[in-house]
């Protein structure tokens, strides 16, 4: 994408009435005097110290820039809009409001990363007849604070929604989606099984005759936030970085996936970065695969491991390395998870 069609692309994008309005000055001055008045007043009614109270105002603060990120998995490029925040007068504030928030959050729904769900999958067996689904919701950022920014010198108030960038927006959302899936299993025809949300991807498991009026549904309590659906095909789902694959007894296997736009590229073995950097990467990788491919043989996992570090110019004998290592913790690490289970049982 070349600059005279990202600045397009932005300025369309800007041009959302329901999300966006123009300011005829920077308003970064008046947010960080309401910043610092709001630090005063928590620090008077002494619920923040002094130290804490330095770290939360500021006083050189500025106005965000926003930039789009293009989403090279979808057709004509579209951009995703991000305000990063570390300059602006809230910055510190939000971040510590966030922080009290998080501890808060009681989520029957979340799942912290791959590995958990993935640990969590391989261990469920779908009731008869159901299949695999997810839901994805739309912009779920730009349809949840108000934030402000500016591009190619105008200013702009976000007044609908919540930027990415901001350190309050997760939490936001979680809170936000949590209401939302809260309402919405209460109305739906049918019992949900299984359920899990990572961020705006939820995983289900449904009769698949009820697919659609789930999903209609979930679209039904907040016209704001909507939700697009994806089924399982050939009895497989793409979900975060792994295929689902339900077998013939209703169980689920995992496999290692990656976009069919992905690169394959990463840090290349003979690059300038330190060798850390570089290590952590391909033990990062060889981890997801041999951990994440439960449906595999190790046969397998190696030759997807060695497809992709040769490719990057990792010298062999390291590669071999780096599985035998992986190998040896993804036994012990099965090891512990069927011990906890036998104990569960005979509890």
């Amino acid at each position: 994408m070349d600059k005279n069609e990202y600045a397009t692309k932005m300025k369309q994008l800007l041009t959302s009435d329901k999300t966006y309005v123009t300011v005829d000055k920077d308003p970064t001055s008046s947010f960080q005097t309401k910043n610092n008045s709001i630090v005063r007043r928590l620090q008077d009614l002494k619920l923040i110290d002094t130290r804490t109270a330095m770290k939360l105002r500021t006083y050189k603060a500025v106005c965000p820039k926003i930039y789009g990120q293009p989403k090279a998995h979808k057709a004509g490029l579209p951009l995703r809009p991000v305000v990063p925040c570390m300059t602006a007068p809230s910055y510190e504030l939000s971040k510590f409001v966030g922080s009290i928030l998080r501890k808060s959050l009681t989520s029957k729904y979340n799942i912290k990363d791959s590995f958990e769900f993935c640990q969590y999958v391989n261990n469920i067996c779908l009731p008869t007849g159901h299949i695999l689904v997810s839901f994805d919701v739309v912009s779920l950022f730009t349809s949840i604070p108000k934030d402000y920014f500016s591009f190619e010198g105008a200013y702009y108030i976000q007044k609908f929604g919540t930027a990415m960038g901001n350190p309050l927006s997760p939490i936001i959302a979680d809170l936000v989606m949590e209401d939302i899936l809260d309402e919405a299993i209460s109305k739906t025809s049918c019992v949900i099984p299984f359920i899990k949300k990572y961020v705006d991807d939820l995983f289900l498991v449904l009769p698949p005759d009820k697919v659609q009026d789930v999903v209609n549904t979930f679209n039904e309590v907040n016209q704001n936030i909507q939700f697009t659906l994806e089924m399982e095909e050939g009895r497989r789902l793409p979900f975060l970085d792994m295929a689902l694959i339900r077998q013939e007894d209703d169980t689920v296997k995992t496999e290692w996936y990656c976009k069919s736009i992905a690169s394959g590229r990463f840090l290349n073995f003979h690059s300038g970065h330190p060798m850390h950097q570089k290590m952590n990467v391909a033990q990062n990788f060889v981890k997801r695969v041999m951990v994440f491919s439960t449906n595999l043989d190790l046969k397998r996992k190696r030759e997807i491991v060695h497809r992709h570090l040769k490719a990057n110019d990792y010298p062999k004998c390291l590669i071999n390395r780096l599985i035998n290592r992986a190998k040896h913790q993804t036994v012990n690490n099965n090891t512990a998870m069927d011990t906890a289970q036998i104990v569960r049982h005979a509890m």
